[in-house]
C-alpha cells in the first residue's frame, strides 16, 4: 500500500513537472517569435516622414493633378500618351480617374491625424502636423468639393461618413493652421530633424509655410468674401509672414 501511494505521488508529481515544463517553453517561444521589426506603435517622428513624403508623391504629384493640368490645356503628353484625356473621351468623368488621388489623401490625413494626436507635449511635431493635415484637407475639397471630414477618419465609429461642406471644410484648414503658428511660435525644440525631409525641423520655416497656406486660401475665397478689401488686405500681411525668396522656401 506504502509503495502504492509512493508510486501514485511520483506520478503526480512528474506530471505536475511536465506541465511546467510545457507552459515555460510556450511562453519562451512565444518571445522568441515575436517580430521585433514589427511594433505595434511608433513615435510620431516616423508617421511624419510618410506623411511629407505621400503628400509630395501622390496627392500633389497624383493622377488627378496631371489630369486637371491637361483639361486646362496647361499640360500635353508629348508622345500622345494622354490623348484619351485630351480628346475628353470618359476619363474626366470615370471614378477610376480619382480613385487613386482619393485615397491616398484620406491615407495621408489618417496618417496626420495620428501624428497630432502622438505630439501633446511636442508642439513642433503638432504643429508641423496640422499643417500637413491642413494642406492635404485643403487639396481633398479643392479636388472634390463635399466631402466626408467630421466623422471621417475613424473607421471605429462610423463606415458611412456624412458629407461636410467645402465651406465647414476651410474653417478646418485655417483653424488647424492658426493652431499650428501658435504652436510653433513657443520656440519649440527640434524633435524631428532628419525625419522632416521639407524644412528639417525648422520650426521658423514651418510658420513662413502656414503664413504662405493662408494668403493662398484666403485668396482662393475672395469670392466668397464679405469684406474683399479687408482680405486682400490679410493676405499682404500674411504674404510678408511666409517665404521672401525661392531658396528660403
Amino acid at each position: 500500500m506504502k509503495l502504492f501511494n509512493k508510486l501514485n505521488i511520483g506520478i503526480i508529481s512528474v506530471a505536475l513537472m511536465s506541465v511546467f515544463v510545457v507552459s515555460c517553453s510556450e511562453n519562451t517561444m512565444d518571445d522568441i517569435n515575436e517580430d521585433k521589426d514589427d511594433p505595434h506603435t511608433a513615435p510620431a517622428k516616423f508617421s511624419f516622414c510618410d506623411v511629407e513624403t505621400s503628400t509630395a508623391f501622390s496627392n500633389i504629384g497624383g493622377e488627378s493633378y496631371v489630369y486637371t493640368s491637361i483639361y486646362n490645356e496647361q499640360e500635353s503628353g508629348i508622345y500622345e500618351q494622354m490623348l484619351n484625356a485630351e480628346q475628353r473621351t470618359g476619363f474626366e468623368t470615370a471614378a477610376s480617374t480619382y480613385n487613386n488621388t482619393w485615397e491616398n489623401i484620406y491615407s495621408t490625413l489618417r496618417n496626420a491625424k495620428t501624428v497630432i494626436g502622438k505630439s501633446a507635449s511636442d508642439p513642433l511635431a503638432k504643429g508641423a502636423g496640422e499643417i500637413m493635415f491642413a494642406y492635404n484637407l485643403a487639396l481633398l475639397t479643392d479636388l472634390y468639393g463635399n466631402v466626408p471630414y467630421s466623422e471621417a477618419l475613424n473607421m471605429d465609429s462610423t463606415k458611412t461618413p456624412k458629407l461636410d461642406t467645402q465651406e465647414s471644410i476651410y474653417k478646418a484648414v485655417f483653424a488647424y493652421l492658426d493652431d499650428a503658428i501658435t504652436l510653433l511660435s513657443s520656440d519649440p525644440s527640434n524633435t524631428l530633424s532628419s525625419y522632416d525631409f521639407i524644412y528639417g525641423g525648422d520650426a521658423e520655416k514651418w510658420i513662413k509655410f502656414a503664413y504662405g497656406l493662408k494668403a493662398r486660401y484666403t485668396m482662393r475665397l475672395l469670392y466668397r468674401s464679405t469684406d474683399k478689401t479687408g482680405d486682400l488686405n490679410k493676405v499682404v500681411d500674411y504674404v510678408n509672414k511666409s517665404f521672401a525668396s525661392d531658396s528660403e522656401q
